[in-house]
């Protein structure tokens, strides 16, 4: 329940969902690790969790079937987040009001959906990616995505790029087809 503390948890794989305010507001949880069986995940699952740092978003999150709302909104301290291997698109609003130092999209990914980053300027609760690092492999993005205040590293030409340009947010090229990740 809410207020209550734990370290880690690892959802056991056969779970298909988790609900609505799951873990919101839990104090010492600081992994989150969702098994590839997971394919909804309800409000708030995992919000306002003020000790969250690392999340392993499963590749069955970005089939078509899959139902993400907003997950982690309010969790603005999540240093790494991992994702199944293999996984092609990010659900709408995967990152909406979180908090994220440094993002690694994989090279897997070809789409991006709705608001899946809310990132603004004037947002004084801590939400925003400081390195969102998005590969060459993404041929959409919605346009409902913000990405103010975030650096943005791209391949110069990509879409993520013409993306990130045309709306005058900060873009570096510093990424090749041949290297996607960096150094992690």
């Amino acid at each position: 329940g809410n207020g209550s503390t734990i370290g880690n948890v690892v959802i056991p794989d056969g779970v298909t969902k988790v609900g609505y305010d799951a873990f919101s507001y839990v104090d010492g949880l600081q992994d989150i690790v969702l098994p590839d069986s997971v394919i909804t995940i309800e409000r708030n699952a995992f919000a306002h969790m003020p000790d969250l740092r690392s999340v392993r978003i499963p590749a069955s999150l970005g089939s078509d079937d899959a139902t993400v709302i907003s997950p982690f909104e309010g969790s603005v301290g999540i240093e790494s987040v991992a994702f199944g291997e293999g996984i092609v698109s990010l659900p709408d609003t995967l990152f909406d009001g979180a908090g994220i130092t440094e993002l690694h999209i994989p090279d897997t990914v070809t789409s991006i959906g709705s608001q899946v980053f809310t990132c603004s300027n004037d947002d004084e609760t801590g939400a925003g990616i400081g390195d969102l690092y998005l590969p060459a492999s993404v041929a959409f993005i919605d346009e409902s995505n913000t990405l103010d205040g975030v650096t943005v590293h791209c391949v110069k030409n990509s879409v993520v790029c013409q993306f990130t340009e045309a709306r005058g947010y900060t873009c570096v090229h510093d990424m090749t087809h041949e290297h996607e990740y960096g150094d992690w």
